[in-house]
């Protein structure tokens, strides 16, 4: 019973604000009847007729009809705590102990009803203010190759620059950033965007601040490493059918959130989605070398990524608007992710003389034109959309029926 109630608990905590009025106001009424009935019955059991109207007389109560509407009333404003109305037990008659003492019950339950209530939504309306506005993406996209200097997906007023040369130095490491002229095979890298639903309203209240983000990565028993499986807890290690750890994200924080923020995982020989054999390939060529460019198509990266359960996603920040924490979280599977593709860019330049929205080059920025930032908006449209990688060397997507 103790779990029934748990259950109970969490379900109205985590239902939307329609189902659970709908579900309390089921509740009133349920309780409301079931009163009338022990109303019906102490006045049975009363001497004289309890249940009745101030201004009409005990003989002109011929039918159980009427008994029954003011036994439905005097319920209901007893349990409501609004009080005593037209229908009352008579106060110079003293025969109705029974009727009192059930109007006594129902208006104390009456009042913890109430309170439950209140709590209940309270709590709720704490939740939606803690709720972060942000849209995680419906996809993990994994670029390789080509597709890692590929920065057309950029656009005015994304959280990444360019050093100008097409090279994204916020996609590789700085060690790999040195290395790019020894033509260094860059690892694969696995990411996802998170845009703020507020990114177009003015500043001052649609920053989230001291943003963080941590991923914990579930895999099933008997994909995790031999160097995790010796680190895992022992009651982990034997009896849990999965395994979760950690999931390393860079940037994992975000000082100040406003439009887009994109976080990444590298694929390296130190990554929990690499199945052990390819993690033991990559520490065999050693870090200088990178990946192996033998495996660089898709169907190899396919190959080569555990199968995890799911990766779980949680953000937490402190919101501009609300003055307090707000969060956020996301649970991707592996089927959400799509290898040799890219998000489109999601961010523009608004006009305001016209109304209207255009793409702005970088380029155009660096050579010299101004870019006013409070005329930047994003397509919250668009925050799903992604597209093959530069290299044209991507996964097909294959439909739900099976047909590519």
């Amino acid at each position: 019973s103790s779990l029934a109630l748990e259950d109970l608990a969490s379900w109205v905590y985590a239902a939307s604000f329609w189902m659970v009025l709908f579900f309390f106001m089921v509740l009133y009424v349920l309780f409301v009847w079931i009163f009338v009935g022990f109303l019906l019955a102490a006045d049975g059991y009363s001497t004289s007729q309890c249940i009745a109207n101030n201004d009409i007389s005990h003989e002109e109560l011929t039918t159980m009809r009427h008994v029954v509407e003011f036994a439905f009333e005097l319920s209901w404003t007893t349990f409501t705590t609004v009080g005593y109305g037209a229908i009352a037990p008579p106060g110079d008659d003293d025969g109705c102990y029974a009727v009192r003492f059930i109007c006594s019950i129902e208006a104390i339950m009456g009042m913890g009803f109430v309170s439950m209530c209140s709590g209940i939504f309270y709590a709720k309306l704490l939740r939606l203010i803690g709720c972060a506005p942000v849209t995680f993406s419906s996809t993990l996209c994994v670029r390789y190759g080509k597709g890692l200097t590929d920065n057309s997906s950029l656009s005015l007023g994304e959280d990444e620059e360019t050093d100008g040369d097409g090279f994204n130095p916020v996609i590789l490491s700085p060690s790999s950033y040195s290395r790019k002229i020894n033509h260094f095979n860059q690892y694969p890298v696995l990411e996802f965007r998170i845009v703020n639903n507020r990114a177009n309203c003015p500043p001052g209240k649609n920053e989230i601040w001291d943003a963080q983000v941590t991923a914990i990565l579930k895999l099933p028993k008997g994909c995790e490493t031999s160097e995790r499986r010796n680190s895992l807890p022992s009651d982990q290690n034997s009896t849990n059918k999965t395994i979760n750890c950690d999931l390393i994200l860079s940037p994992s924080s975000h000082p100040y959130f406003c439009r887009t923020w994109f976080l990444r995982h590298t694929l390296d020989e130190s990554s929990p989605l690499l199945k052990e054999e390819v993690r033991r390939h990559l520490k065999e060529r050693g870090p200088h070398k990178g990946w192996d460019s033998k495996l660089n198509n898709y169907q190899d990266i396919r190959n080569g990524l555990v199968e995890f359960t799911s990766i779980r996603i949680m953000m937490s920040g402190s919101s501009a608007l609300s003055q307090g924490e707000v969060y956020a979280e996301k649970t991707y599977t592996y089927d959400d992710v799509f290898i040799g593709w890219k998000f489109v860019a999601v961010c523009f330049e608004g006009d305001e003389e016209t109304n209207s929205f255009r793409l702005r080059r970088r380029s155009k920025r660096r050579s010299g034109g101004s870019v006013t930032d409070s005329k930047t908006r994003v397509d919250l449209s668009l925050m799903h959309d992604i597209c093959p990688q530069k290299g044209a060397n991507y996964e097909p997507m294959v439909a739900d029926d099976g047909a590519p």
